[in-house]
């Protein structure tokens, strides 16, 4: 994971996280997979009045 970016407060908390995948052969060599794939996912306030709550699922939903 490189990147995470999460609001500090809010109604609608948005969560944007960036992960870099990368396959290297056993035996070493180039990879054979290499990207790097940024996601989003925002929980708004009717996904929990607790704003912590909110934060959570939006970080859940991002990663995933």
């Amino acid at each position: 994971m490189l990147e995470v970016k999460q609001p500090f407060a809010g109604f609608n908390m948005e969560v944007t996280t960036t992960v870099r995948y990368r396959l290297i052969p056993a035996a070493g060599g180039d990879p054979v997979f290499d990207r790097q794939i940024v996601a989003a996912y925002s929980a708004d306030f009717s996904s929990s009045f607790y704003g912590v709550t909110r934060l959570r699922l939006a970080n859940e939903g991002a990663v995933r």
